[in-house]
């Protein structure tokens, strides 16, 4: 997620029908007053234009080249991950946005690493929270190249990681949302009008039709564009003109226009014959050293956008890393926490548009010195 937003700092890089809980799905209070569900993000899953491997500073992050806030005392960043999800419920938030990386789960062809994804997704069963994964990234063994952002070289290599995935947490995710921001030159590897063709014809339809061939009742969510609220928007209008096959569009919005740029995809949805799908905003923020988180929150929590689910980018003050060892390249204040877990007034504005309760606690003694490693720069130890 925010494949442009933090390494915008350094080049850095979510439902009118209010979603009943299916057997075995729960979630958080989550509907503000004016319909709108929320939406918390995780940290990125991988940053691989970057550094072609999880993002230290993750759910993701690979021992030993996790950040200190990841490691507590040698745990590694599960009780963060638990301390997290428990956050975002005490938000009364419904979901939680996380990337799933498909080159760290299929290492090789139809070998899989389900360990890290299984122990999230039974993290975000105790707190109940739902995820709302974002499938990204191409294993070099598919094609991917160096950065992990090429197409793959075959649709049936990404459709039988897609059909795996579906069939193994079908249960568990409502939603599946197909790659991040593919036209912005990083999280896939393109340029140009052909991105949009690439990413309908060798990632969206396919995995649409690989996803329904396992559960026509999950919810397929088309990427949010990295340009649109720029200048609304051609990214929309191309993917609809190349038949994109999607139960919900999305957009990302950091720019404050997020009312209007609803509202024009609203229009062009309808207009072209989408009016019975969904529109959500899975990403949106404010760095909170320039501007006003809250008032932000309030816009979209307490106003009258057409969309059915606000995706707040993030939950905690984390920044992004190289690696490895991982080094600290920019600073982020995006979070409604700081790095230690302490609330911002953004927190409890939140909390209190979404009808939550609860105050958020550090996973452990020893994490504020953890965050001091962290902010240092330091490797994990």
């Amino acid at each position: 997620m925010v494949a442009g937003v933090l390494l915008a700092c350094v080049a850095i890089g979510a439902p009118i029908v209010f979603l009943a809980a299916r057997p075995g799905r729960t979630g958080g209070t989550a509907v503000a007053a004016s319909g709108v569900v929320g939406e918390i993000d995780a940290e990125p899953d991988m940053r691989s234009w970057v550094y072609p491997g999880a993002n230290p500073q993750s759910w993701w992050c690979e021992m030993p080249d996790c950040t200190p806030d990841f490691d507590v005392g040698g745990q590694g960043p599960m009780p963060t991950i638990d301390a997290e999800l428990e956050a975002i419920r005490d938000l009364g938030a419904r979901y939680a946005g996380i990337g799933v990386p498909w080159p760290l789960i299929e290492t090789a062809r139809g070998a899989y690493d389900w360990g890290r994804l299984d122990a999230i997704v039974a993290a975000a069963s105790r707190a109940e929270v739902v995820l709302e994964p974002e499938l990204d990234g191409t294993p070099q063994w598919a094609g991917g190249g160096p950065q992990l952002a090429d197409p793959p070289s075959s649709v049936a290599d990404w459709t039988g990681f897609v059909t795996a995935l579906t069939q193994r947490y079908r249960k568990d995710f409502p939603d599946i949302e197909i790659w991040n921001e593919p036209d912005g030159g990083q999280a896939l590897s393109c340029t140009g009008p052909s991105c949009e063709q690439i990413y309908v014809n060798e990632l969206l339809n396919p995995a649409y039709a690989a996803i329904k061939a396992v559960d026509p009742s999950i919810r397929v969510v088309m990427a949010g564009s990295a340009n649109d609220a720029g200048a609304c928007c051609a990214y929309l209008s191309a993917v609809l003109a190349d038949g994109a096959r999607f139960d919900v569009a999305t957009f990302h919005n950091y720019t404050g226009t997020w009312a209007s740029e609803a509202s024009q995809y609203r229009s062009i949805l309808d207009q072209n014959g989408h009016r019975g799908e969904q529109l959500w905003m899975t990403e949106f923020g404010v760095n909170s050293t320039i501007g006003d988180q809250s008032a932000a929150l309030r816009q979209v929590f307490a106003g009258a956008l057409p969309i059915q689910v606000a995706g707040w980018y993030n939950l905690r003050d984390t920044d992004a890393w190289s690696c490895c060892p991982p080094a600290d390249l920019a600073r982020g204040h995006w979070g409604l926490l700081d790095a230690d877990f302490s609330p911002k007034p953004s927190f409890s504005t939140l909390q209190a548009l979404l009808a939550g309760k609860g105050s958020p606690a550090a996973p452990a003694a020893g994490f504020a010195g953890a965050v001091t490693a962290t902010l240092s720069g330091g490797p994990a130890a």
